[in-house]
């Protein structure tokens, strides 16, 4: 399905691009109330869900204010400390259990040299 949604913004995904992307991804599973992403961490990864809801929030005076939701078939990161290498604002966490496709930063970057 990460196909169809690429292809929906940019138009065709060429095959060569698309073995490109299978070779520098990883299926993972994650469970319930799984912390991705802990506010205050580095955002090492870009990830795009084939099952599953993530929600990003933050903490303020001790509660917690929800800023998104992402559902199947979105990618999800946190775009500025992914690229910035500023630390997360927000902490991302399964509230289904999910499946994601998780691409790291750094094979990212070296696909792009």
């Amino acid at each position: 399905m990460i196909y169809k949604v690429i292809e929906e913004a940019i138009g065709k995904f060429p095959d060569v691009y698309k073995k490109m992307l299978e070779e520098i991804s990883t299926i993972r599973i994650i469970e319930k109330d799984k912390i991705i992403l802990e506010q205050g961490k580095n955002c090492q990864h870009l990830w795009f869900i084939n099952k599953g809801a993530v929600k990003a929030f933050e903490w303020i005076d001790g509660n917690e204010r929800v800023a998104h939701f992402f559902f199947t078939n979105m990618f999800f990161t946190n775009y500025y400390c992914w690229v910035t290498k500023n630390t997360s604002d927000l902490t991302y966490k399964a509230v289904e259990d999910c499946e994601v496709i998780e691409i790291d930063y750094l094979i990212h970057q070296n696909l792009f040299q």
